[in-house]
């Protein structure tokens, strides 16, 4: 039998953690398009427990490493969107709420991209490298939207001359 990577079970840790946070987060949360972001982003961390469970079952089960690709669904920035066209006129939408909120998101989700950089730079199999390759990309997804907002909120005219609102130009309003 393979040996389970301790790495799968302290990912499983990790973001259970994770999602406890962004729901609590999103409860202390005025914001609607804050708030909305937080319950996306329990639920994207909810779909990772889900693959690092399967994947570890894979393991225990067929003694190798599984082909796996990260499976995101509606891209969060598109999620995000679509609502902020519903609320866009709503003055809280656009209130400055739960900003030490959004750092600590942003702390955790730098955290984990760390965290999964160092299990890439420790795997051995290339199935294993590539689903981490992928997990990046998704961390750094989260980060994204987490700074763009908080940006947004905080500093908006600054937002409006930086690169970030060249990314999500559709908050331009």
């Amino acid at each position: 039998m393979a040996k389970i990577p301790s790495a799968l079970k302290i990912s499983i840790d990790f973001e259970r953690r994770g999602v406890g946070l962004y729901m609590q987060l999103a409860a202390k949360t005025k914001n609607p398009l804050t708030r909305r972001l937080f319950y996306q982003l329990a639920q994207q961390e909810i779909q990772h427990i889900i693959m690092f469970e399967d994947i570890y079952e894979k393991l225990k089960h067929e003694n190798k490493w599984p082909r796996w690709t990260v499976e995101e669904g509606e891209k969060l920035e598109y999620i995000v969107k679509e609502y902020f066209q519903t609320i866009k006129n709503d003055p809280a939408a656009h209130l400055a709420d739960n900003v030490k909120g959004l750092e600590l998101a942003m702390q955790v989700e730098k955290k984990g991209y760390a965290m999964y950089e160092r299990f890439l730079a420790k795997a051995t199999d290339k199935n294993e490298k590539l689903f981490y390759i992928e997990l990046l990309k998704q961390e750094n997804a989260h980060y994204e939207a987490l700074a763009n907002i908080h940006l947004y909120l905080t500093q908006t005219s600054d937002w409006f001359s930086e690169e970030e609102s060249q990314v999500w130009n559709w908050m331009n309003l």
